[in-house]
């Protein structure tokens, strides 16, 4: 029997499906049969997003406190 191949996700469509979800405006099972996800699948996505969602302020605040020369520094490095 051939095997099934592995879907792949792109993180824009992970985000998109995960802040939909997060909106409430449609049930997490209609979510899933709408894009053919599985509902575990769904809740591994939502809970990666909301345990990486500090990471998004951790590096604004980071980049806050960085003085201006450094950042200029940085950005003239590539960081």
């Amino acid at each position: 029997m051939a095997k099934r191949k592995r879907r792949t996700f792109t993180a824009a469509f992970k985000t998109e499906v995960v802040l939909e979800a997060l909106r409430g405006e449609s049930s997490q099972a209609e979510l899933c049969r709408r894009h053919n996800l599985s509902e575990d699948q769904l809740s591994k996505w939502k809970q990666q997003f909301l345990e990486n969602a500090v990471s998004v302020f951790t590096a604004t605040d980071l980049q806050a406190r960085m003085p201006s020369g450094s950042h200029t520094l940085s950005s003239s490095l590539g960081g």
